[in-house]
């Protein structure tokens, strides 16, 4: 353990380079919220939230620091290679009909609809198991039950074999849940037109998805994929400056519904997830990753064997990218394609918090890439991610095209989340909306609309930045 002076001096210092990355990154012309700013902002918190000692949380270990810091180290030369190298994208206005958009938002929308119901039907055979919503809303443990059985079965249709008739299914989730996912993406772009129904429909389904499954991470990664492509849309040329009062209506609806889906889950799921309130399971949500991750290193310092849920599954050490990219070596596991793989989750660590015990299957990003690298994947991974995450975000905002935002909205929901894991990464399915949303992107677009008095195609979209 660090004595208080090391460990403040620690804690100063990741405080520092956030403000140092805040400012340069405003003196360098980046936009306030690019992901270097993101990802220290979120860390220096974070750390510095641990401090409190209303937390009651084990002071971090020499090997976490290390972790925490080579970890950083990487995102930040990443950073600045990312910016260095990023050049000027070539200039041009790209130009989108409004019309178009929204018929194919419309579209997007209703294979989201059908994805929720698709997965709901799935749940029934397990509510019936724990004795139905009543035996859910009544308390106790079958909330608890219900929610580690669907995980389960999640796991189970994720890892069969594609031979046993599972390949249709399989098949037809993956098409609706990519699709319905763009739909969150480019909802961002009807928050810019004010055409609210198109733009938080998509947030609307997967918030009901979510409390049908009593899963709450689900619907935080959704707010975030939506908010990072509204983001970069309002960034853009062609936006309407003056709020009204709609706005603010909205964003007090999916500060509601974002409240309402992860604490009712939370006290459904009841006493089988952890002994705290709801209130201390919700604050505790934000830092169970450090802490977990700082017990792992206590009890594990060698790193020989991940926290594995079953003792007989394989769990390469290395994993030589097993572990970041499980989506894509399942699936490849699925077609007989001999690669080795990962578990799908990692098993659950007893950590304190509030001097309760509070129960997390989360170790932070970093335990992927140490498992996968050992220390050179700490540094590898970050620098990597933030390498990538930065030439994205500069295209997208000097291009001015749709065609990066799923993988700009992709990747810095990833970075705001590596306190959390890597979820986003390691499913294969958010690769394939990249790819299906740069597919579409270019039947969106309109090059024969007559210009208006502005230069600007009268009814599109024009993208660039002011």
């Amino acid at each position: 353990m660090l004595t208080g002076p090391e460990n403040a001096g620690l804690v100063g210092l990741f405080v520092a380079v956030a403000a140092l990355t805040v400012t340069e990154s405003k003196r360098a012309g980046l936009r306030a919220g690019n992901p270097a700013a993101l990802y220290t902002t979120l860390w220096a918190a974070l750390i510095l939230a641990l401090q409190f000692s209303f937390f009651h949380v084990a002071p971090l270990t020499l090997q976490t620091w290390a972790l925490l810091l080579v970890g950083s180290g990487g995102f930040m030369v990443g950073s600045i290679v990312g910016v260095i190298s990023g050049g000027r994208s070539p200039g041009g206005e790209v130009r989108y009909e409004d019309s178009r958009l929204a018929r194919m938002q419309r579209v997007l929308i209703v294979a989201l609809a059908a994805y929720v119901v698709f997965e709901s039907a799935r749940v029934l055979p397990v509510l019936h198991t724990v004795g139905g919503i009543g035996a859910i809303l009544g308390g106790g443990e079958a909330g608890g039950q219900y929610r580690h059985l669907l995980v389960s079965a999640s796991i189970a249709s994720s890892e069969a074999d594609f031979s046993q008739g599972s390949f249709v299914l399989g098949l037809l989730g993956y098409l609706l849940f990519v699709l319905g996912t763009l739909s969150l993406v480019w909802g961002g772009y009807f928050v810019l037109k004010r055409r609210w129904l198109l733009a938080v429909t998509p947030l609307i389904l997967n918030a009901v998805l979510s409390l049908v499954t009593l899963q709450r991470s689900s619907f935080v990664y959704s707010l975030a994929l939506f908010g990072f492509s509204a983001a970069y849309f309002r960034r853009w040329r062609n936006q309407d400056r003056v709020r009204s009062r709609r706005h603010y209506a909205i964003y007090a609806f999916l500060a509601a519904a974002l409240v309402i889906v992860v604490v009712v889950p939370l006290s459904l799921r009841g006493p089988g997830v952890s002994k705290l309130t709801t209130v201390q399971s919700v604050t505790g949500y934000a830092i169970s990753g450090v802490v977990a991750l700082n017990a792992k290193v206590e009890s594990d310092p060698l790193w020989r064997q991940p926290p594995v849920i079953d003792p007989g599954v394989s769990a390469p050490v290395p994993g030589l990218g097993v572990y970041t990219f499980h989506g894509l070596t399942t699936v490849l596991d699925r077609l007989h394609v001999p690669v080795p793989n990962s578990p799908a989750n990692f098993d659950y660590a007893v950590v304190s918090i509030f001097g309760k015990p509070f129960y997390s299957n989360v170790f932070t990003w970093l335990i992927y890439f140490k498992y996968d690298l050992g220390w050179i994947g700490v540094a590898l991974g970050p620098m990597l991610i933030a390498l990538f995450a930065m030439r994205v975000d500069l295209a997208i905002m000097k291009r001015g095209s749709m065609r990066l935002v799923p993988v700009g909205a992709i990747l810095m929901t990833t970075i705001l989340m590596s306190f959390f894991g890597l979820t986003l990464l390691r499913d294969v399915r958010y690769t394939l909306v990249a790819i299906v949303g740069a597919f579409i992107e270019p039947m969106l677009r309109d090059r024969g609309l007559s210009q208006g008095e502005n230069g600007e195609a009268a009814g599109s979209y024009v993208g660039g930045i002011s």
